[in-house]
This record gives C-alpha cells, sequence and structure tokens, in this order.
C-alpha cells in the first residue's frame, strides 16, 4: 500500500524537494508552466528611457504583467509591441496563438477608431466568451480561447489591467499550472449604510 507524500496540487519548494530526497525520490511528475504572450497595443505608448512626446504615455502594463508573471514562477514570456494598424494587429495575434498557451493584450479592446483588438481576434478564429465585464476598475474587458488556448484582451489603463490580471487572469493561469485552489469562493460583507450604484458587477453585456 503506498502513502501520499505531495498531494497532487502542490507547489514544489525547498521543503518539498528536501522532503522527496529524503526518500530518496529523484524525479516527480510536475505540470508545465504556460507559455504566454504579451501584446502591447497604442502608439502612445513609450518605452521607459525615452523622452515623452506630447500625447505620449510610458509603458507602465508590460513591466507590471512581467513582474507579475514572473512572480508566478513564468518566466517563457514572448512580449510583442504593436502599432496601431489593423493589419499588424491581426498579425501579432496569429503569430502569438500559434507561440503560445495564454495571449494577453493590453489596450486597444474599446470600439475607438485606433481600436483593432477585437476584430482581429474574430478574424483569427478567437472564440469570444465574454466582453464587457461591468466593473470598475476593468471596463473593457475580452476573454476569448482558440481551441485550448486562452486569449484575455485587458483594457488599457493600469490599474484596469492589475485589476483584470488578478481577477480573472492569474487564476487561469495558476488552474493551468494545477493549483486545485485557483479559485476562490466569492464573500459577501455587509456595509455600513445603503449607497446607490448605477449598474451591478455581476452581469455580462
Amino acid at each position: 500500500m503506498g502513502w501520499e507524500v505531495v498531494p497532487l496540487g502542490t507547489k514544489i519548494s525547498p521543503g518539498t524537494i528536501g522532503l522527496l530526497a529524503s526518500l530518496g525520490i529523484t524525479e516527480v511528475e510536475v505540470f508545465p508552466s504556460p507559455k504566454v504572450s504579451l501584446i502591447l497595443t497604442g502608439d502612445e505608448i513609450i518605452d521607459l528611457g525615452n523622452p515623452l512626446q506630447p500625447g505620449q504615455i510610458y509603458n507602465a502594463n508590460g513591466p507590471a504583467l512581467i513582474a507579475y508573471l514572473e512572480l508566478m514562477g513564468i518566466a517563457d514570456c514572448q512580449i510583442y509591441k504593436v502599432k496601431d494598424e489593423e493589419s499588424e494587429v491581426t498579425r501579432i495575434v496569429s503569430e502569438a496563438l500559434v507561440n503560445s498557451d495564454f495571449v494577453l493584450l493590453t489596450g486597444g479592446i474599446s470600439v475607438g477608431d485606433f481600436d483593432f483588438v477585437k476584430g482581429s481576434l474574430e478574424k483569427n478564429g478567437v472564440e469570444q466568451l465574454f466582453y464587457k465585464l461591468k466593473q470598475r476598475p476593468g471596463k473593457p474587458l475580452f476573454v476569448g480561447r482558440k481551441s485550448e488556448k486562452l486569449v484575455f484582451a485587458l483594457p488599457g489603463n493600469p490599474a484596469s489591467v492589475l485589476s483584470c490580471f488578478i481577477q480573472y487572469v492569474k487564476p487561469s493561469l495558476l488552474e493551468w499550472m494545477g493549483n486545485p485552489d485557483a479559485w476562490t469562493e466569492p464573500q459577501l460583507f455587509p456595509i455600513e449604510k445603503d449607497f446607490d450604484k448605477k449598474s451591478s458587477p455581476y452581469f455580462f453585456s
């Protein structure tokens, strides 16, 4: 009769390795880390270290998301900076879908004149799971899939990007890596007094 030493879904830590070594175990099966593509859209986005011109902003989303992925132990991340051109966005999305398990995009998912992300995803056969979740910060947000690949088109605002990453992308990545507690149950807490809100954050459109 065998004994369970390390439960399925346990993160391999130095302590875990020491336990396995003490039992003479040299190899275990693990979930692979996903391959991630990060596509940064927007002609106004400028890399750090360059002087800003009128109408330009520094690239805050890229470093923040890369840091979060590294914190999760995900090092295989391909970064793309794409211009606001429909054909170029479509081409980069196609390339990212071939090379990655997860595709993350920032910006360009609204309905402005230079927002080409949603149309590019449709042209690449990405099935929409939901779009424009009513929440703040974090609207709009697109989530889709193509075969086993997941696509998250995040807003451009840095606060919205991190909010959506923590709430949706991070649990999806953790589930991919075998974490049994990737998704937490929602919790309700009483408020001190009533307040009016125009829309509920729990409906999809």
